[in-house]
């Protein structure tokens, strides 16, 4: 059970690793599945990496914007949607977008893109 995790965990130690944690166990057999071992490690992790705790209630965060109405003529919007660009956005441009798949298969395509201005 867990062969590759404890092989790992004594290969890490071999090799010099400093130990942050017990090794967290979970077991797909258990009627919750891994979970209840998760549950349990998974915040004691966030501590030991000083990372910040989930608060207890999720709020939905002011926005970083804010939108004016104002009277306008709808066949001549003020601004272009493509130049709608939000706070601490840059700007991308489309280079390619090829299928990387034959027809008929996946949806997968790959896109380049580069930064406006930014990798020249």
């Amino acid at each position: 059970f867990c062969y590759a995790a404890a092989a790992f965990d004594v290969r890490f130690g071999e090799l010099g690793a400093t130990r942050l944690l017990p090794r967290g166990v979970g077991d797909d057999r258990d009627a919750d599945r891994y979970f209840t071992g998760w549950e349990a490690w998974l915040p004691e992790l966030w501590t030991v990496l000083g990372a910040p705790l989930m608060p207890e209630v999720r709020t939905i965060p002011e926005p970083c914007y804010k939108i004016d109405v104002s009277p306008g003529d709808a066949s001549k919007p003020p601004v272009a949607d493509e130049e709608i660009v939000p706070p601490g956005a840059a700007k991308l441009t489309l280079l390619t977008n090829k299928l990387l798949t034959p027809e008929g298969r996946s949806s997968a395509g790959a896109i380049k893109k580069a930064l406006d201005g930014l990798l020249q």
